[in-house]
């Protein structure tokens, strides 16, 4: 692979991996849904948070449009008439950026897609903290209950995670890890592979534990993990709270999906 070839791959296989790991999360809850043709993806969560409910391609196809208007008519069958819509820049989903527009969707953030090839140095844990690989069903159970009071900071409800099963943490393509710390959680991160890539999220901190460097830990552990598992790169979508961490890790940023939000219609 060229030098000059190179940054399109590294985009594609990313997007592949989002798209894969975005369906296998519906496929793994109770009551979620998707409707995949291998090309466009329409999939539907447990949970009714637009984020957790989306539409995004493979690549650019004829009608946009068309699957705009298929999108509405889903969500709206299966009771989630707000759901997303993740849009690459560029030429390869300018024409579904139009579309989304044009049916009153408006951009409500941009998305940093971010990629790490190389293993990356571990940052140093304090005494009294260790982290702990997610084998067993209350390990994993600790893993989403801490996610579930780490995410309302971003705006998350906080029974999301409720959603989650703690069997999806112990699929043998899933690494997930917990930061204890005196024997309490307060980190945590996994990996999930899917097409050669190794997917960083549900990165979650305690409050009590932030700015200590926590977050860098766990993912430095959970980014090596995914590599020596023998995927090409890892890839996460970092949100702004998470951006300048992954960036300090070695993490590069390679392009911004824009995230387009279907209202709910009123009344």
């Amino acid at each position: 692979m060229s030098g000059e070839t190179r940054p399109a791959e590294l985009a594609r296989l990313a997007h592949q991996n989002l798209y894969g790991v975005s369906r296998r999360m519906v496929d793994d809850q109770p009551g979620g849904e998707a409707d995949d043709d291998g090309q466009e993806l329409l999939y539907r969560s447990a949970h009714p948070l637009p984020f957790l409910n989306g539409v995004m391609r493979l690549h650019s196809r004829p009608d946009a449009a068309g699957l705009i208007a298929r999108a509405r008519e889903w969500f709206s069958g299966r009771q989630r008439p707000s759901f997303v819509v993740f849009a690459r820049p560029g030429d390869e989903d300018a024409d579904l950026r139009r579309a989304a527009r044009a049916a009153g969707m408006a951009p409500v953030m941009s998305y940093p897609e971010m990629v790490c090839e190389h293993p990356v140095a571990l940052p140093a844990l304090a005494p009294g903290t260790e982290i702990r690989a997610v084998e067993d069903l209350e390990g994993a159970r600790a893993y989403w209950r801490l996610c579930g009071a780490a995410y309302p900071s971003l705006g998350f409800p906080p029974d999301v995670f409720d959603t989650f099963t703690p069997e999806s943490l112990l699929q043998t393509d899933v690494a997930a890890r917990v930061c204890y710390r005196d024997s309490r959680p307060v980190a945590c991160a996994m990996v999930t592979m899917a097409d050669e890539v190794a997917m960083v999220g549900w990165v979650a901190t305690a409050e009590s534990a932030r700015r200590s460097g926590l977050a860098a830990r766990i993912t430095a552990e959970v980014t090596n993990l995914g590599l020596e598992r023998g995927a090409r790169l890892v890839s996460l979508q970092a949100s702004p709270m998470g951006e300048s961490v992954y960036a300090a890790l070695g993490y590069r940023e390679l392009f911004r999906y824009r995230v387009h939000l279907a209202p709910a219609p009123e009344g």
